[in-house]
C-alpha cells in the first residue's frame, strides 16, 4: 500500500496535497500520471507498506531509495525544487506516477497609493498598496537625503508600515507617522518603500522625491531653538555657536514666561554642548539634539505635544498588537493605556483652548468646552467599540475603528473662532439646532410614557395658573426652530426642506397635545425629530462646504469628500477606513458576545466528551 503527499512550505499557508496512486497497473506497463501543482521547496513524503523489497522514488534519471521503518514499512521525504515526473517503483512495479509542476515563489510588489500628505500638525500620512503570492511579512519605508552635508547621514530614517493582519496576500493601508522630531524634517529626501515576503524576498517601489513635513512653530524662542538644533544636527562644529545662542536665550527667561522646566532643559543642553566640544561623543550628540526638540515643544505649547506623542505611541502599540494576533489580556491592557493617554491629551487640548480665549488685542473669544467634551465622549465610545470587536474576534473591524479614531484626532484642535469667523458662527448655529433636537427628544420620551400610561398622571394641556406644560414646551421648540431657520436664511445659507417639514410636524404635535392625545402627539414628535436630524446633517454639510470652498461632489452629493467637525469622511470616501472593512452593527456585536459567553459556559462543562471540548476550545480561540 502506498501513501504519498506533498507538504508546501509552512510560509505559504497552503494545505497538504494528497497524491492518489493509480490502481491496477500491470508490471512494466506505462502508468497513468496525475498532474499536480505545488510550490518550489515543497516536501514530497511517501510511505509503502508490504510488497517485495525496498521501493524507490524516481525523479527523471535519478532514483532515491526508501528507508526501512521496520515490519515491511518504508518511508521517504524529498524536497522538490523544480518540475518533475515522479514515480515510485518496487520490484519492477510502478506503484504511483505523477507530473509535478513547481510554482516559483515570486517577490512581493509595493507602490505608493497616492502622494504622501502632511496633516495640519506636520504628521506624514502615507498610503501604499502591496501584494505577494503567498503572504507579506513586512512593509517598510526608508528616506535618503541626497547630498547630505556633514553629520546629515548620522540620522538614518526608516520605519515600518502597518499590515492588515498576519501574512496577508494583499494590503492597501494608510498610516500616520510623526517625523517632525527628526532633524531632516522640512528638507528634501527620497522616499523608498520595500516589501518583504515570508520567504525573505524583497520588492521595491520606485523612489519618490519629496520634502518631509515639519511642525510649524510660532513662538519666537522655539523658532530660534529649532534653527540652532537643525544647524547642530547637520554640523557638529556648530556646537560652540549653539551654546552661545542658548546662553542668550537663558539670559532673558521672560521671553518664554520663565518656564522652569524649559530653563532646566536649556541649562542641561548648554552643559552637554560644552562637554561635546571637548569629547565629541555620538551618544551625547544625539541626546542634545533630542533635548533641544523637547525644550522647543515645551516653550511652544507646554506639555500638550508630549501628551500627543504619548497618544500616538499608544495607538501604534495597539495597532501592532491587533495585527500580530496578541492575546486578549494584552489587548485589554493596551486599550486601557490608549484610553488614559487619550483622556490626558484631550484634557490638555481643552486647557489649550481655554488659554486661547483672549486674543492679542484683548477681545474675548468664544471657546466651547462642551464641544470638546462631546468629542471626548465620541472618541472614548469608539475605543469601547474597538474593545468589544476585538474581544469577539472581529480584529479587522477593530483596526478599522482605531484608524478612524486616528483620522479624527489628526483633525481635532481647540476652537479658535478668530481664525475663521464663519466657522464660529456655524458652530453657534449648530449648537442652537442641537439644543432644539435635544429638547424635542426629551419631550418625545415624556409624551411616549404618558401615552403608555393613558395620560392619567399629568395633564398635557395648560391649566389656569399652571407652569409650562407639554403644549407650551412643544410650542417653544417650534418657535425656536422658526427663529433658527430665519437666522440661517439671513446668513446666506439655504434652508433645507427637512427643517420646514419638522416645523409643520411640531405644530401637529402641539395640537395633538392640546387635544389630550399623547399617542398621536408622540407619532408626530418622532417624525419631527427624524426630520430635524436630517435637516441638521444638511446644514452641517452646507457650512462645511462653504468653509472649505468645496461644492457638492459626484452626482450632486453634498457629502462627497466633506468632513464632519471631527474630521470624519463619509464611509468609503477617499480612503476612509470604513470603506474597506465593514464595522459590525451593535446587534451583530451583541450576538457575537452572546455566542462567546455560551461557548465559555459549555467549555466549563467538563463532563462533555473530549472531542466536544476540543472543538469548543478551537472555537473560543477565534474569540
Amino acid at each position: 500500500r502506498l501513501t504519498a503527499w506533498i507538504d508546501p512550505p509552512a510560509r505559504t499557508g497552503r494545505p497538504p496535497i494528497f497524491l492518489t496512486p493509480p490502481a491496477g497497473v500491470a508490471p512494466g506497463a506505462p502508468p497513468p500520471a496525475g498532474d499536480y501543482e505545488t510550490v518550489a521547496g515543497s516536501a514530497l513524503h511517501a510511505r509503502v507498506f508490504g510488497g517485495d523489497g525496498a521501493p524507490a522514488l524516481v525523479l527523471g534519471a535519478d532514483a532515491y531509495p526508501f528507508e526501512s521503518a521496520g515490519d515491511d514499512n518504508f518511508t521517504l521525504s524529498r524536497t522538490l525544487d523544480a518540475d518533475a515526473e515522479a514515480r515510485i517503483v518496487q520490484a519492477g512495479r510502478t506503484l504511483g506516477a505523477w507530473r509535478l509542476t513547481a510554482i516559483a515563489d515570486k517577490a512581493p510588489t509595493v507602490a505608493l497609493a497616492g502622494e504622501p500628505e502632511a496633516t495640519r500638525r506636520g504628521v506624514l500620512r502615507l498610503r501604499y498598496e502591496a501584494a505577494d503570492d503567498f503572504g507579506l511579512d513586512s512593509v517598510r519605508a526608508r528616506a535618503h537625503r541626497d547630498g547630505a552635508d556633514a553629520g546629515g547621514e548620522a540620522w538614518p530614517l526608516a520605519f515600518a508600515l502597518p499590515l492588515p493582519g498576519l501574512a496577508p496576500t494583499e494590503a492597501r493601508e494608510a498610516s500616520y507617522h510623526d517625523l517632525t522630531a527628526h532633524p531632516w524634517a522640512g528638507t528634501p529626501v527620497t522616499l523608498h518603500l520595500s516589501a518583504t515576503d515570508n520567504a525573505g524576498q524583497e520588492g521595491h517601489a520606485p523612489p519618490f522625491p519629496m520634502t518631509l513635513p515639519e511642525r510649524p512653530f510660532a513662538h519666537p524662542v522655539a523658532v530660534e531653538i529649532i534653527a540652532r538644533r537643525r544647524a547642530l544636527a547637520f554640523d557638529r562644529a556648530a556646537a560652540g555657536e549653539t551654546r552661545r545662542a542658548l546662553d542668550a536665550i537663558m539670559a532673558a527667561p521672560e521671553a518664554f514666561s520663565g518656564d522652569t522646566v524649559a530653563q532646566l532643559g536649556l541649562a542641561s543642553a548648554r552643559t552637554r554642548l560644552e562637554f561635546l566640544e571637548k569629547y565629541d561623543r555620538d551618544g551625547e550628540y544625539r541626546a542634545i539634539v533630542d533635548l533641544l526638540w523637547d525644550v522647543a515643544l515645551r516653550i511652544e505649547d507646554g506639555a500638550l505635544s508630549l501628551a500627543e506623542r504619548d497618544l500616538r505611541a499608544a495607538q501604534e502599540d495597539l495597532r501592532a498588537a491587533l495585527a500580530d494576533g496578541a492575546d486578549p489580556e494584552e489587548l485589554a491592557e493596551l486599550m486601557d493605556r490608549l484610553r488614559e493617554t487619550l483622556d490626558r491629551y484631550l484634557e490638555m487640548l481643552a486647557e489649550s483652548g481655554r488659554e486661547s480665549e483672549m486674543a492679542d488685542d484683548g477681545e474675548t473669544l468664544e471657546f466651547d468646552p462642551g464641544s470638546l467634551r462631546r468629542s471626548r465622549d465620541d472618541l472614548q465610545a469608539m475605543i469601547d467599540d474597538a474593545r468589544d470587536l476585538a474581544e469577539t474576534g472581529a480584529r479587522d473591524a477593530a483596526r478599522a475603528i482605531l484608524e478612524r479614531l486616528q483620522e479624527m484626532l489628526e483633525n481635532m484642535e481647540p476652537a479658535r473662532p478668530e481664525e475663521n469667523p464663519r466657522t464660529a458662527g456655524g458652530e453657534r448655529m449648530m449648537r442652537q439646532l442641537r439644543e432644539i433636537m435635544e429638547g424635542q427628544d426629551e419631550l418625545l420620551d415624556e409624551t411616549f410614557r404618558r401615552a403608555q400610561q393613558g395620560g392619567e398622571n399629568e395633564r398635557l394641556s395648560p391649566a389656569p395658573g399652571e407652569e409650562e406644560s407639554a403644549v407650551d414646551r412643544q410650542e417653544a421648540l417650534r418657535r425656536g426652530l422658526g427663529e433658527f431657520m430665519r437666522q440661517l436664511g439671513e446668513s446666506g445659507e439655504s434652508i433645507p426642506q427637512p427643517l420646514g417639514r419638522a416645523e409643520r410636524l411640531m405644530r401637529d404635535a402641539r395640537e395633538e397635545l392640546a387635544r389630550e392625545r399623547p399617542d398621536r402627539a408622540a407619532e408626530a414628535q418622532a417624525e419631527a425629530l427624524a426630520a430635524l436630524q436630517e435637516g441638521a446633517e444638511a446644514v452641517l454639510n452646507q457650512l462645511m462646504a462653504g468653509e472649505t470652498g468645496q461644492r457638492p461632489g459626484r452626482d450632486g452629493n453634498p457629502r462627497d469628500g466633506v468632513r464632519d467637525p471631527l474630521g470624519r469622511l463619509p464611509p468609503g470616501e477617499r480612503g476612509d477606513p470604513g470603506g474597506y472593512v465593514e464595522v459590525p452593527s451593535d446587534s451583530e456585536v451583541r450576538r457575537s458576545r452572546e455566542i462567546r459567553d455560551e461557548l465559555r459556559r459549555r467549555a466549563g462543562e467538563r463532563a462533555r466528551p473530549r472531542g466536544d471540548l476540543d472543538y469548543i476550545e478551537r472555537l473560543l480561540d477565534m474569540y
